[in-house]
């Protein structure tokens, strides 16, 4: 923090049987949601009801640290929002952070959905084999290493044979869990396998 000069922050004691802390206080609230350009719920309460955030640049601009206030009544969201000078001396130099990216003032939401829509096409078009979800699941099953694909999600088999789901996320890796039961709406898709790439130095 001491990188970054003037931040409106506070550090508050905090004594417990594990020793002595101290808790971040941020004290610079905006009032800066752009809700033209917002794609949200009808009524906002968490930052939940937004599901595609704009901010207004021209006052988050040399803001590297801050809370944004709804723009309804005087609540705040609990978010901590942080620039991107921040954030490369948290990721380098804290432990115990988890910067989740809500806003980016280049990649706009429109562009990121675009993106995605686009990912998940390119997935749908690169599946050779398809079938239902209990065919793709016995597949991954008896297949060691095989992940079957429809859209957004897809399936893997760990070495206890349970089924692990991934939702696909925007960097194209895979965020994967283990769910107790799968949405009717899994069940009803359809799966496939990925073709293979040809490498340029197979044997004719």
């Amino acid at each position: 923090m001491e990188q970054v000069p003037r931040l409106n922050v506070e550090f508050l004691p905090l004594k417990s049987k594990d020793g002595e802390f101290s808790i971040l206080n941020v004290l610079n609230v905006l009032d800066c949601i752009d809700m033209s350009a917002s794609k949200v719920k009808d009524t906002i309460s968490t930052i939940y009801d937004i599901e595609g955030l704009a901010l207004k640049a021209d006052i988050v601009q040399g803001q590297d640290i801050y809370k944004v206030k709804l723009p309804e009544g005087n609540r705040i969201l609990p978010q901590i929002f942080v620039s991107d000078k921040l954030k490369l001396i948290i990721e380098s130099q804290l432990e115990g952070f988890q910067l989740i990216d809500l806003w980016d003032s280049e990649f706009s939401w429109q562009e990121q959905e675009a993106k995605f829509a686009s990912m998940c096409q390119e997935v749908d078009a690169s599946l050779q084999t398809t079938f239902n979800f209990d065919k793709a699941a016995k597949h991954v099953k008896k297949n060691s290493g095989v992940i079957a694909y429809s859209g957004k999600w897809a399936i893997r088999a760990d070495e206890n044979q349970d089924i692990w789901l991934g939702d696909l996320m925007l960097d194209g890796t895979y965020s994967w869990m283990n769910p107790i039961y799968y949405p009717p709406i899994i069940l009803g898709l359809t799966w496939g396998i990925k073709e293979k790439k040809r490498s340029l130095f197979m044997r004719r």
